[in-house]
C-alpha cells in the first residue's frame, strides 16, 4: 500500500533523510552533520512529506508554505528503485492538494539546468519557466487552473468549495441556519484545524466497535467520518489506531466522533482534526456484540447525518442538513462573508461602535462607502 505521511519530528525527518539519501545529492552531502542540520531547518520551518510503501520510505516532499501568494518546494526526492512508477507524481499531487486547501495561489521550485529528467517531470505535471539563467531555472505552477471551475461542480461542492476558499466559521455558517446546525458537546482534539466535507455516517453499538470496524473497511476519501454511538456508556469508541487509519491510510478529511476517544496523549501530540466529546482510557469491546442496533435509531440518524456537510473549528461542529444545500444557502454564505469585512473595516477603520455597526447597520446609509464596496465587487 502507497500512502503518504507528514513526518512531524526532527528525528523522524533524519531518518527519512537518512534512508533516501543515496538518491538525495552526492556523497559528499550524505554526511551525518549535513542531514540532521537539514533535519532541524526542515522541522522547524516546513513541511516534510514521506511517501510510504508498505511502511518503508521511497519518498521525500519539503516545501515552504508560508505566505499566501505561494509556496515554494526545497527539495522532491523519489529513490531510484522506484523511478517511473508515478511515486513522484502522487507526492507532488498531495503538495497541490494541500497548497489547495490552504488558499495558496502559486507553488514555486527551483532545478538545475541539466537537470533534463527533473525539467521533463515537472512541465508534464503542469509547471511552466519562470525565471532562467545559466545554471538553474524557477519553475511556477498556478493553482487556480488545478482546481475543478465552479460551473462544473454541484451545488454541494459549490458550498464545499466556499467554505474551504473563505475558510467560513461554524459561527457563520450557523447563522446561515438560522443559528442552528450544531452538534452538542463536541471539542476538537488540537486548536487551529479547519475542516469541511460530506458526511459519511458510521456507528458504534452496544459497547462494541465491531460494527464500525466493518463499516470503515472502505471509505471514501475526502469526507469527514461522522461516527454515532448508540448504548456505549461512558465508553471511548477507539484511539489512535482507527484514528491513523482513517485520517493517513483512508485520507479521510476529518473525524467526529458523538462519544468519547482514547489515546489522548497520542491524538494531541499528532495533532490530527477529531472532533470528541472527551476522553477516557475505558475502550469499547472489540468483539460482536450480543445485541443488535436499534433499526430505527440508525435509519433516522443516518438519513439525517450521511451526505449532509459538516465544519469542523475550534468552536465545534456544524452540520448542514441535505435539505438546505442549495443555492439559497451558497448567497447566504457569499453576504455573510461580505458582511463580516464590512462589520470589521467600520470597526476598525471607522471608529463605529458595534450597536451602529450590527443593530442600525448604519453603514447602508452611507452612500459613498457603499458605492465604493460595489465597485470593488465588480472589478473583483
Amino acid at each position: 500500500m502507497i500512502v503518504v505521511e507528514e513526518l512531524r519530528t526532527k528525528e523522524d525527518i533524519a531518518k527519512a533523510l537518512e534512508f533516501v539519501g543515496n538518491s538525495l545529492f552526492d556523497q559528499r552531502v550524505n554526511q551525518v552533520e549535513v542531514l540532521e542540520a537539514l533535519a532541524r531547518k526542515y522541522n522547524e520551518h516546513a513541511h516534510v512529506l514521506a511517501l510510504l510503501s508498505d511502511g518503508m520510505v521511497v519518498g521525500l516532499c519539503a516545501y515552504y508554505d508560508n505566505y499566501v501568494e505561494c509556496a515554494f518546494i526545497s527539495m522532491l526526492v523519489i529513490d531510484r528503485s522506484v523511478h517511473h512508477q508515478g511515486y513522484g507524481t502522487k507526492i507532488l499531487q498531495e503538495v497541490i492538494h494541500r497548497c489547495i486547501d490552504k488558499r495558496i495561489r502559486n507553488i514555486r521550485l527551483e532545478v538545475a539546468c541539466r537537470n533534463c529528467q527533473a525539467i521533463a517531470f515537472y512541465t508534464k505535471q503542469g509547471f511552466r519557466i519562470l525565471k532562467k539563467d545559466q545554471e538553474k531555472m524557477i519553475l511556477e505552477i498556478g493553482l487556480c487552473s488545478g482546481r475543478q471551475g465552479m460551473t462544473e461542480m454541484n451545488m454541494e461542492d459549490k458550498i464545499i468549495d466556499f467554505i474551504k476558499r473563505n475558510i467560513v466559521s461554524t459561527t457563520e455558517v450557523s447563522d446561515c441556519l438560522g443559528k442552528d446546525g450544531v452538534i452538542p458537546g463536541l471539542f476538537p482534539c488540537t486548536t487551529g484545524c479547519h475542516k469541511v466535507g460530506k458526511v459519511k455516517w458510521v456507528y458504534a453499538h452496544n459497547e462494541s466497535n465491531w460494527s464500525l470496524h466493518e463499516q470503515i473497511k472502505d471509505i471514501k476519501e475526502g469526507n469527514v467520518i461522522f461516527v454515532d454511538t448508540w448504548k456505549c456508556g461512558d465508553r471511548a469508541v477507539f484511539g489512535q489506531l482507527v484514528s491513523k487509519y482513517l485520517l493517513l491510510y483512508c485520507r479521510s478529511e476529518a473525524i467526529v466522533v458523538q462519544g468519547k476517544l482514547r489515546d489522548a496523549a497520542a491524538l494531541i501530540r499528532e495533532k490530527w482534526p477529531i472532533w470528541c466529546m472527551g476522553y477516557t482510557p475505558i475502550g469499547c469491546f472489540n468483539t460482536l456484540p450480543e445485541e443488535y442496533v436499534d433499526e430505527a435509531w440508525a435509519e433516522e440518524h443516518f438519513q439525517k447525518y450521511d451526505g449532509a456537510v459538516a465544519i469542523c473549528d475550534d468552536c465545534g461542529v456544524v452540520v448542514i442538513p441535505k435539505s438546505q444545500l442549495n443555492s439559497l444557502l451558497l448567497e447566504k454564505l457569499q453576504h455573510i462573508v461580505k458582511q463580516e469585512e464590512i462589520w470589521f473595516d467600520r470597526l476598525d477603520h471607522h471608529n463605529e461602535n458595534t450597536f451602529d455597526i450590527v443593530c442600525k447597520k448604519a453603514y447602508l446609509d452611507d452612500e459613498n462607502y457603499m458605492s465604493k464596496i460595489i465597485r470593488a465587487e465588480k472589478e473583483v
